[in-house]
């Protein structure tokens, strides 16, 4: 299973999961994007890669144990996660919700 993979399935354990953007529903959601990998070379060859996650989390009602349940996902599938941000109930290009940023990384040997 892909990282990305691992990551929708945990993100997806919590709330409405996406990829780039949202379906247009006026609804909580997850929305991800890949970051660039970090890659740890020996020798000129690379034997690390580090597959890298942004990820903003929708509210319309902020709701802080979501973000924690999402952080704890993310930990049980595999991942560092950490919040990098919040905008608690701010207007957020009209839509009115609250977004929470994180991130999620996670290491694994060169296939």
């Amino acid at each position: 299973m892909t990282s990305e993979d691992m990551l929708y399935t945990a993100l997806s354990l919590v709330m409405p999961t996406y990829h780039l953007a949202m379906d247009g529903e006026r609804a909580e959601a997850a929305v991800y994007r890949e970051a660039t990998p970090g890659v740890v070379y020996e020798s000129d060859v690379p034997i690390v890669t580090t597959d890298r996650f942004d990820i903003e989390v929708y509210q319309q009602e902020h709701n802080p144990t979501k973000v924690t349940a999402i952080i704890q996902a993310l930990l049980a599938a595999g991942f560092f996660a950490r919040l990098s941000g919040s905008q608690t109930m701010a207007e957020y290009e009209g839509a009115g919700y609250s977004v929470d940023r994180l991130s999620a990384s996670r290491t694994r040997g060169m296939e």
